[in-house]
């Protein structure tokens, strides 16, 4: 975990936010580099997306997807998906950096979706609703208070400085009186099953040097696909033309197909890690310890994932201990409570548990339900997914709506504290990845792409 950030002056007129021991990789770039600046307008582009419970960023009750959110929407400040340390300026320019509070100057250039400038008062506007929302609240946690200048307003945030820049790249920044946003599309049509966005002719970042080929398609369409066996069957039907595969999906199944394409990208400054977490209700140590070295992670790795993640060693004890510990115990029925997209992981765990005697009740919900009852802590086992990042921090361990099993201090050096509880046994590694797949139409190139640490859904793409 890094406790600093660095003010980069990149250019003239531009301030760069990095973690410490990290340098910005763009400084006078014309555009992102895994953008082709030359390819010409296309007509429309199909994507899937697993839920669709709001397309506007502070529903109060429901979970909007980030995807859609990138379409309509924009922050202060943004990270390229080759440059995951560093936020370069967009919607507003850092001017001075300061241990419990940052400074900003809206970008002049820079309009919402009706043409009216972005004011002061939509970006406070913004910070208020992300303060109640379930999706971006832990965002906005460190932000204290904004006071406006006559050329530039202040932020004031507790906590370390590397929890306020995440904040300002995460937040999407709306207008006040109407909720439009500035970015690059707008949606123009939706049912049940589909929402579909309209290019935004003048959009005014088209040629911001961050933002090249973010509206290159005339429209996006979003096309709901809850179950991530259908995947490719609605590629293969060219329903959709990519999607990509972060988690225990098989990976294998595009390899027999000649009509599309897979592109695997290794990230360079992340990893993704898959967790079990126990309910912090269960205190007994013994217990926890005995339940984790019953679950065979490698196995399930090898058969829903065919050994693409890398094994975590973590065996507290032997299955004969362990055992012999749950003999003696009253053990209820553990109700393992995951997301709906996880669910072949959850199957898996609740078989191996149930092979070995431990009554286990496997329990599936969307994103809203799966919130509400982890906010209630009506579970005892779950499954969480990290990404490992220079620029991480709590949240992105611990939800807000999680209990904390051991109380966390800011002082506390995030790893460290992981790693708790890990010894703790509330934590139970099951495997690390650094690489993710792309299924894609033939017609879309994405070999380009190794080395970013996510898809830019907007702007990746080469056409061949």
């Amino acid at each position: 975990m890094y406790h600093a950030i660095l003010l980069v002056c990149a250019m003239a007129n531009t301030m760069t936010l990095c973690a410490r021991g990290y340098e910005a990789k763009y400084q006078q770039a014309p555009h992102l580099s895994y953008v082709d600046p030359n390819i010409p307008p296309q007509g429309q582009l199909h994507l899937p997306i697993n839920h669709i419970e709001s397309y506007t960023p502070y529903h109060l009750f429901a979970k909007q997807h980030p995807e859609l959110t990138a379409m309509q929407y924009e922050t202060l400040i943004k990270s390229p998906a080759d440059d995951k340390a560093c936020y370069y300026p967009l919607l507003a320019t850092p001017t001075n950096v300061s241990k419990n509070y940052i400074e900003l100057s809206i970008n002049p250039g820079a309009y919402f979706h009706d043409g009216s400038n972005i004011k002061v008062e939509d970006i406070a506007y913004s910070i208020q609703m992300a303060k109640k929302s379930l999706v971006w609240q832990q965002y906005s946690q460190p932000i204290r208070q904004l006071i406006q200048y006559p050329e530039t307003f202040r932020i004031e945030y507790t906590g370390d400085w590397h929890e306020i820049i995440i904040a300002l790249g995460h937040i999407p920044i709306v207008q006040k009186k109407t909720l439009l946003g500035s970015g690059p599309y707008q949606l123009s049509q939706q049912n049940s099953q589909q929402l579909s966005f309209i290019k935004q002719d003048h959009y005014w970042g088209k040629s911001h040097w961050l933002n090249i080929g973010r509206n290159l398609y005339h429209k996006v369409i979003y096309h709901l696909i809850t179950h991530p066996a259908l995947l490719h069957q609605f590629l293969s039907t060219q329903t959709i033309d990519l999607y990509p595969v972060y988690n225990a999906k098989q990976w294998h199944l595009l390899d027999t197909s000649l009509s599309e394409a897979t592109t695997a990208l290794n990230q360079n400054q992340s990893h993704y890690t898959q967790y079990l977490l126990f309910n912090p209700e269960t205190n007994a140590l013994k217990f926890r310890q005995a339940i984790f070295s019953l679950i065979n992670a490698a196995q399930i790795n090898q058969y829903l994932c065919f050994g693409q993640y890398q094994n975590i060693e973590s065996k507290p004890i032997s299955i004969a201990e362990a055992l012999s510990i749950l003999s003696e115990s009253k053990t209820k029925t553990l109700q393992l409570v995951v997301l709906s997209k996880w669910l072949h992981i959850g199957e898996a765990i609740a078989h191996q548990l149930q092979q070995h005697g431990v009554k286990t009740e496997l329990i599936t919900l969307p994103t809203s339900a799966y919130v509400h009852r982890l906010r209630l802590g009506q579970y005892d086992l779950t499954i969480l997914g990290t990404e490992h990042h220079p620029l991480m921090q709590y949240s992105d361990l611990l939800a807000a709506y999680i209990q904390p099993p051991i109380p966390y201090h800011q002082d506390l050096n995030l790893i460290d504290y992981q790693n708790q509880l890990i010894e703790q046994h509330y934590l139970h590694p099951l495997w690390k990845s650094s690489q993710y797949k792309i299924h894609h139409d033939s017609t879309i190139k994405l070999d380009h792409l190794d080395g970013l640490d996510e898809l830019d859904l907007l702007s990746s793409w080469k056409i061949k």
